[in-house]
């Protein structure tokens, strides 16, 4: 049976999840640091299998983000639920996450997130074209 333990973020957890599905992704991951805002990782048997948190932006307003590794569908049901809580009880009025536009699991996600879709284009570096989701309290 696989152990699932939930720790506080640190950015080293970053470079041990091997990831093969970015959730939301505001920067280049390795600059994320959990003192922006609340963090967490998701260890499955005691290895990193995922890290997400929000992006304090001020005002009441916070960035999603999420690092996703291989993961089957009972565990990626615990890191939708537990990004449910930290949406619920972080206290921003406003959360947004940016998806990649070609990423259809992504679009996905941020709907079961109760986020919508935001009508401002965007582009992420490099000119990679994506969308912004919002969830409002």
């Amino acid at each position: 049976m696989m152990s699932v333990d939930l720790v506080r973020f640190l950015p080293d957890h970053i470079l041990a999840i091997p990831c093969t599905q970015v959730g939301f992704q505001p920067m280049e991951p390795r600059t994320v640091v959990g003192d922006l805002g609340p963090a967490f990782t998701l260890l499955s048997d005691g290895r990193p299998a995922a890290a997400g948190g929000l992006i304090d932006l001020g005002g009441s307003r916070a960035m999603a983000w999420a690092w996703i590794g291989p993961c089957g569908p009972a565990l990626f049901l615990r890191v939708h639920r537990l990004t449910l809580s930290v949406f619920e009880w972080s206290g921003f009025a406003r959360i947004e996450a940016v998806v990649r536009r070609d990423w259809a699991k992504g679009h996905r996600w941020a709907r079961l997130l109760r986020m919508r879709l935001d009508s401002r284009p965007m582009s992420l570096p490099g000119g990679v074209a994506a969308s912004l989701y919002v969830r409002e309290h």
